[in-house]
């Protein structure tokens, strides 16, 4: 997976999906086209908008980085795990149970946790 792909989740995972450009241009003093554009595949991730991400999701720096989480680093965690803790689930309970029983939440979390599943463009 791309660190844009990466960006795409965490971003997905920490501020939802409204006036998310808005609110990444104000906060970050990136352009919200410059956001739309790499979020959208035109272009590749700047230094910049990865320095955003991780001073501002710090829980998500390593998996950004590297795709993976650290089992001896408990304070890094993947966005899929956060997003449940947000919603007071736990991974591994959301991961075991039948698709007939989840919810729209726990198909969200599932989507973060296996990015495959995602909706293609």
């Amino acid at each position: 997976m791309t660190i844009e792909a990466r960006i795409k989740i965490a971003i997905k995972c920490e501020m939802g999906n409204q006036k998310v450009f808005e609110r990444l241009e104000a906060e970050s003093q990136i352009g919200s086209g410059s956001w739309k554009a790499m979020l959208y595949g035109k272009q590749r991730a700047t230094s910049e908008m990865i320095q955003f991400i991780c001073l501002n999701f710090p829980n998500l720096v390593f998996w950004m980085m590297v795709g993976t989480t650290p089992k001896d680093m408990p304070m890094q965690k993947e966005p899929a795990e956060l997003m449940a803790e947000k919603h007071g689930l736990k991974l591994d309970e959301v991961l075991r149970k039948p698709a007939s029983e989840l919810c729209a939440t726990e198909i969200l979390i599932l989507g973060m946790h296996f990015p495959v599943l995602q909706p293609l463009k």
